[in-house]
């Protein structure tokens, strides 16, 4: 039954696309496009995959453990020809987005997803107001920006786990009020876009998804995790909690 569901879901997602009693009929690809920082890139991940122009998944990211990979695959699984393209930077805020990725999306693109915000809140806990405004500002503009430039794509927007409640970072859960704001304000695009609820996904909180070095960037485990909830989020969308204590 839920792999039934999946299947309606991504009908409905890609219109163009039918699904026969035994086989798929695909009229045309998915072309993915991949926004955002670090765990985006691939970061931690134990197999990297940044295609800059679109190319078919199976070319680009063989056993590739980065959640974009693992999503593409996810699509070719379930019978379509997927592309992909990995624009996110390591260290990337929202400016960087304006002034280095959204340029180079393909024309073709007409399945975007756009992670960001790790960066940016951490400067809000330093610097205060005026980052946050440029935030809500710089991100809101890039929604519209997206609409009117890839009509016929669907986009999805994640939000941002709590690093207060991630292994790393415990001691310094006081500090961490910025992600209920900045998610808070990613959460505001639900009628522009399809949130992915990462925030309020309890399992993303196990120290086994996000073990690396820093303890920030998740584990291949994590990453997958990732790609799961972006699969759902597609299948079947739904708004963000509104809360999910302690997280948000």
């Amino acid at each position: 039954m839920k792999a039934t569901v999946i299947v309606l879901g991504l009908t409905l997602l890609f219109p163009g696309t039918t699904f026969g009693a035994q086989s798929v009929k695909r009229t045309q690809p998915i072309v993915y496009v991949a926004l955002g920082d670090s765990i985006t890139w691939g970061l931690s991940a134990s197999k990297t995959c940044q295609p800059q122009t679109p190319i078919p998944v199976q070319a680009a990211c063989a056993g590739a453990t980065s959640f974009p990979a693992v999503l593409a695959r996810a699509l070719q699984a379930r019978g379509h020809d997927v592309r992909i393209q990995n624009l996110a930077i390591s260290g990337a805020r929202i400016a960087w987005v304006w002034a280095y990725q959204v340029n180079r999306i393909t024309p073709k693109a007409n399945l975007i997803t756009l992670f960001i915000g790790t960066n940016d809140f951490v400067d809000m806990g330093s610097h205060g107001p005026a980052v946050l405004k440029q935030f809500a500002i710089q991100y809101g503009t890039l929604i519209s920006y997206l609409h009117a430039h890839f009509a016929r794509a669907r986009i999805l927007l994640l939000n941002v786990p709590n690093m207060g409640y991630l292994p790393c970072c415990a001691v310094m859960r006081p500090a961490f009020e910025s992600w209920k704001i900045g998610n808070t304000l990613i959460d505001a695009f639900a009628g522009k876009a399809t949130i992915v609820d990462l925030v309020c996904d309890g399992a993303l909180y196990n120290p086994r998804m996000f073990p690396a070095a820093d303890a920030v960037h998740p584990s291949d485990a994590g990453h997958a995790r990732i790609a799961a909830d972006i699969l759902k989020a597609l299948a079947s969308p739904k708004k963000p909690a509104a809360s999910c204590p302690p997280y948000f």
